[in-house]
């Protein structure tokens, strides 16, 4: 099996004003500072980010369809490119008119939602920020490596969704950020704007990032759901809406790339678009129950901040790899026998830490008529299979 160590308690903490277990829960021990709460008020934040960055990209995404289709229920936003502009093209006085009022009213959605665009796409990226540290938190606990490897792959895919869900963001907040720019410009140079196009590219760059990402988002959450060892749920129905939501909410965005592409019919444009939006909706919202449901379980089975339960997970996730279990032993002694949930139990003789803990090591198949010698040696307890 080779040979393997474990690093004693002294190697993972910091002086602090106390030796006992619960002061060496903080790096900074008890001590009252600046930094202490600015640490605790991170702990807190992560606590809960997958509830408050779900919730908040809920709300902020009903409050942007909402002002979308109440400045420009009819798309006179973005129906001014559509006018040809050609040669000729409005040489009638009817044609002119026409092209005017669609200009004004265009002009106008712009008006009210440069204003209040820009506010709510900052704050859905606040949301995405958080939404980012759930799938961060779930990695950095330390028994993450012995959860089962479809889980490890979801917490991958989730972290890649609102990676690219945060970057979509961003590319929208750019855009009409750009166009607050001329928010106070005369009517001739907010109409130019709006005809040259930046809008409709950063929005189509938004929308191709939104099919990435929902393609992931779908599996992630199926995954997260079946594969957690300790059987934490989001809900069974609410899993799968979000299994079945999403993925065809990035079918459907593919169909309206083809859409615009090839056939440009607007008929199958508008009922293309509301089954999207019903779509995306939906799975906004399921994503936020799911977050509610799931968090707290999952936020209770992670690895804990004391030394003891640090050194325990460290431990188990090395010896993992190697086919070991490890389970921490209190004192200084080597008689003391344990079981690990994950291992079939065979005790090899345990070194002394040197802050009164130690490990007893678990083989899962143990060979026949082996001796396994450990050896003590300042903080470091070592095991070496013969």
């Amino acid at each position: 099996f080779g040979a393997f160590s474990f690093r004693g308690a002294s190697k993972r903490t910091r002086p602090g004003p106390s030796t006992s277990p619960e002061s060496l829960r903080h790096p900074l021990g008890q001590k009252a500072s600046s930094s202490n709460k600015m640490l605790a008020l991170i702990d807190n934040l992560q606590y809960g980010a997958f509830r408050v960055g779900t919730l908040m990209v809920a709300l902020t995404t009903v409050a942007f369809y909402g002002m979308y289709w109440g400045i420009s229920p009819s798309g006179e936003l973005y129906s001014v490119f559509k006018t040809p502009l050609e040669e000729g093209a409005l040489d009638t006085a009817d044609e002119r008119d026409k092209y005017d009022a669609l200009s004004n009213k265009a002009v106008e959605a712009f008006d009210m939602g440069v204003i209040g665009f820009p506010i709510i796409l900052s704050l859905c990226l606040i949301g995405n920020f958080f939404m980012l540290g759930f799938p961060i938190k779930l990695r950095s606990d330390g028994l993450f490596q012995i959860q089962w490897r479809l889980f490890r792959f979801g917490v991958i895919m989730l972290q890649f969704a609102t990676t690219f869900h945060l970057v979509s963001t961003a590319v929208l907040l750019s855009a009409w950020i750009a166009g607050s720019f001329y928010a106070n410009g005369p009517e001739a140079t907010r109409l130019a704007f709006l005809q040259s196009g930046v809008l409709t590219m950063m929005e189509t760059i938004g929308a191709q990032l939104t099919i990435v990402y929902a393609f992931l988002y779908g599996p992630a959450y199926l995954l997260l759901e079946y594969y957690h060892r300790e059987e934490c749920s989001g809900g069974y129905c609410v899993s799968w809406t979000l299994g079945v939501t999403w993925p065809l909410v990035g079918l459907f965005g593919l169909i309206i790339n083809f859409l615009h592409s090839v056939l440009n019919n607007d008929v199958a444009l508008i009922v293309t678009g509301s089954l999207y939006t019903v779509l995306y909706l939906t799975a906004i919202i399921c994503q936020t129950i799911f977050a509610f449901n799931y968090e707290v379980p999952a936020n209770y089975y992670m690895s804990k901040d004391s030394p003891e339960e640090q050194l325990e997970a460290a431990g188990a996730a090395d010896a993992a790899k190697r086919g070991f279990g490890a389970k921490l032993l209190a004192g200084q002694g080597g008689a003391q026998v344990s079981t690990s949930p994950f291992y079939a139990t065979y005790p090899y003789p345990a070194g002394a830490g040197t802050a009164g803990y130690s490990y007893e090591m678990v083989a899962q198949q143990p060979p026949a008529a082996r001796s396994v010698p450990t050896q003590a040696q300042g903080g470091t307890t070592t095991a070496a299979a013969v």
